[in-house]
């Protein structure tokens, strides 16, 4: 079979799953398949090939497995990271949560910062915040030992291994007061349990469900983090969370009910949303 037969034959298996992008996943699952790049499939469409490796990543495709799992990796500022089952897809969203700590981070005078990262997943935050200052290190936890796992791999192929600590826990658990952090950084579960039906099928049945939900409105986490972080900030530190694009409010308010913050701030994406909750002790 040619290339282009069997992309052919690929955009026309996952057109009548329902996918959408058609085209463009075959392509980039034809070119993993044969460990070549999406150009060089379109230099060379006439080229016979054995199409049984990519039918069979077209069949996973097909039944609704994440493109970036069957990949076994994402691009997330510009950087891959090894993703798998178990763990939460980084999103483009999420890019604006490392702008915001970089801004902020870059204008301290400390070169050297102690970050927290709760929730870690797949490590992309952290490991994202570390490459680019040098002299930074983080602390990463996330109470999945899978999600663990893969950021110490991710880690270590960014090769920032020796500036990044993992921790299997819950949130703080394992911290005290004396642990103080220049910045904490979070993404944490912040989709209302309502709010299922709006997802999905591919993100209900194949990603991480405790990694997505958070209870009735969405801020069980954000709220809790809110009361506790104050306690491993030093004087100054921020605690910057991603949160819903309707949460922006009610994320303020909290901030301002606990009564430990000095400065309080709504940062937006590119689209003009609310992304990320600021918060200064």
């Amino acid at each position: 079979m040619t290339i282009k037969d069997a992309l052919s034959q690929g955009i026309s298996m996952l057109k009548r799953a329902g996918t959408e992008s058609c085209r463009l996943e075959s392509e980039i699952l034809l070119a993993h398949s044969l460990n070549r790049d999406r150009i060089w499939l379109h230099l060379n469409p006439d080229l016979q090939i054995d199409p049984s490796s990519f039918l069979g990543l077209i069949r996973r495709r097909a039944s609704g497995i994440p493109i970036h799992y069957i990949l076994g990796r994402r691009e997330f500022w510009s950087m891959d990271f090894k993703v798998g089952p178990g763990i939460l897809i980084p999103r483009q969203d999420t890019e604006t949560l490392v702008e915001t700590a970089l801004d902020i981070l870059r204008t301290r005078e400390n070169r050297n910062p102690m970050i927290l990262d709760l929730g870690t997943g797949s490590g992309c935050v952290a490991i994202a915040l570390i490459k680019e200052l040098c002299g930074a290190r983080a602390v990463a936890t996330d109470i999945s030992f899978t999600a663990i796992r893969m950021a110490m791999e991710n880690a270590s192929m960014h090769d920032v291994g020796n500036r990044f600590y993992p921790v299997t826990a819950n949130w703080l658990d394992p911290f005290t007061p004396d642990a103080k952090f220049d910045m904490v950084v979070s993404n944490p579960p912040y989709v209302a349990e309502k709010e299922a039906g709006m997802l999905s099928s591919e993100i209900l049945e194949h990603e991480p469900r405790r990694a997505l939900f958070a209870g009735p409105d969405g801020m069980v986490h954000i709220k809790k983090l809110l009361f506790v972080v104050p306690g491993v900030l030093k004087k100054g530190g921020w605690f910057l969370c991603e949160t819903g694009r309707d949460q922006g409010d009610v994320a303020q308010r909290t901030a301002e009910e606990t009564g430990a913050y000095r400065e309080i701030r709504i940062f937006r994406d590119l689209g003009g949303n609310v992304r990320v909750l600021g918060v200064r002790t």
